[in-house]
C-alpha cells in the first residue's frame, strides 16, 4: 500500500495536469475575460505547484522559494475574494462597495492580531530565520482567517434575499469557498499540529484542491454566463 509522501506525490503531478487543462479552457472558451484574476491565479499556480515535484521541501533553496512566493499568493486571496464579491454582488454596486470596505476591514484586524499574538513568542535567541518563518506562517493566518471570516458574511448575506446571478458565478463562488476553507483549515492544523502531521496536511490539501479542479473543469462552461441561477436562500 503506498504511503503518505508517494499518494501525496501523485495527486501533485494529478493537480498540475488539472491546473494546466484549467488555465487552457479557461482561454479557449473565453471565460477568462469573466474571471481574470482567478485565470491569474490557476496560470501561476502551475510552476507553484510543480516547484516540490521539482525542488526537495527539504532544501534551503525551496524555503527560499516559499518565502519569495508566499506574499504574492496572500495578495491573490485578497484579489480574488474581492473578484468574488465584485461577481456575486454585480447587480448591487452600493452593496459591493461597502462589501469591499467590510473585507479589508476584516483582513487587517485578523491579520494584525494575527501578528500581535505571535510577538510575545519570539525572544531575542530565536533564529533570524525561524522569526522570519513564524511571521509569514502569522500573516498567512491573518489573512486567511480575516478573507474566511468575509467569505462567510458575504455569503449569509447574500443568503438572505432572493438575488439571481449567472450560474457559473454561482458555481465559482461555491467551489473557491469549498476551495478555500479546505486550504484555511490546512492552515489552521499547521497551527495547531506543526510539522508532525505535514505529509497528511499536505495530501488532505492537495486532494481538495485536485476535485474542486476537476468541478471547476466539468461544471464551467460558456451556457453558464448567461444562464440565471437563484442563489440559495436561507429561511
Amino acid at each position: 500500500m503506498p504511503n503518505a509522501e508517494h499518494l501525496t506525490t501523485f495527486f501533485e503531478v494529478v493537480q498540475v495536469l488539472l491546473l494546466a487543462v484549467l488555465a487552457v479552457r479557461l482561454a479557449l472558451t473565453g471565460l477568462w475575460r469573466s474571471y481574470p484574476v482567478f485565470f491569474c491565479y490557476i496560470i501561476l499556480r502551475i510552476p507553484d505547484a510543480l516547484a516540490p515535484l521539482i525542488i526537495s521541501v527539504r532544501t534551503i533553496l525551496f524555503f527560499h522559494i516559499w518565502l519569495w512566493k508566499e506574499p504574492i499568493f496572500w495578495l491573490f486571496h485578497i484579489l480574488l475574494v474581492a473578484e468574488l464579491c465584485r461577481l456575486v454582488l454585480a447587480g448591487h454596486p452600493g452593496i459591493y462597495s461597502l462589501g469591499k470596505w467590510a473585507m479589508s476591514a476584516a483582513v487587517a484586524v485578523a491579520l494584525t492580531t494575527s501578528i500581535l499574538t505571535l510577538m510575545p513568542q519570539i525572544k531575542p535567541h530565536t533564529p533570524q530565520i525561524s522569526q522570519r518563518l513564524q511571521y509569514y506562517l502569522a500573516a498567512e493566518r491573518g489573512v486567511d482567517f480575516g478573507l474566511a471570516i468575509f467569505l462567510l458574511l458575504m455569503l449569509a448575506f447574500v443568503s438572505r434575499f432572493p438575488f439571481r446571478i449567472g450560474r457559473n458565478v454561482l458555481i465559482h463562488a461555491g467551489l473557491y469557498t469549498l476551495y478555500f476553507f479546505a486550504e484555511t483549515l490546512g492552515v489552521f492544523l499547521h497551527t495547531l499540529f506543526g510539522f508532525d502531521r505535514l505529509e497528511a496536511l499536505n495530501l488532505w490539501m492537495t486532494i481538495m484542491a485536485c476535485a474542486c479542479l476537476v468541478a471547476w473543469l466539468l461544471l464551467l462552461n460558456r451556457q453558464g454566463e448567461t444562464t440565471k441561477a437563484a442563489f440559495p436562500t436561507l429561511t
